[in-house]
């Protein structure tokens, strides 16, 4: 039966799994409809003008943003970093070059293990944990 299958396999012209084209493609295509549908889907419901868009940034707690520099939301997301700035909040911002909306998604990507790295020890600094020398590879 194993046979049968590899046959299967050869005979379209695939091997077993997925290309990596394949796979940043479904990431992209999931990531932009998330994008567009989850953000909407939450404003209607809940129906409450979000802290971002306010006139007001101060008092807001230290912030950590980071995204890809082909994110859909990238200029966003550094209008918003500057904004808490001015507004005297603390903030941290990461920009990936080269990396996409949902680019966490795959893990064992370089940028996304140095975005995960990046993005554990700011957690660990804001609440005063030692991660020890493992964590700064």
């Amino acid at each position: 039966m194993n046979k049968i299958n590899h046959r299967a396999r050869k005979q379209r012209g695939r091997t077993a799994g997925f290309s990596l084209v394949e796979i940043t493609l479904v990431v992209f295509v999931m990531s932009v409809l998330a994008a567009i549908t989850v953000p909407n889907v939450m404003l209607t419901v809940s129906n409450v003008k979000l802290r971002g868009t306010a006139a007001d940034l101060a008092g807001l707690p230290p912030t950590y943003i980071s995204c890809g520099a082909l994110d859909l939301f990238a200029d966003e997301n550094m209008q918003y970093a500057r904004r808490l700035v001015a507004a005297g909040v603390p903030t941290e911002l990461h920009i990936y070059p080269g990396a996409f909306h949902g680019y966490e998604f795959a893990a064992q990507a370089r940028v996304s293990i140095a975005s995960e790295g990046e993005r554990r020890v700011a957690l660990a600094r804001a609440f005063g944990i030692s991660l020890g020398a493992e964590v700064n590879a």
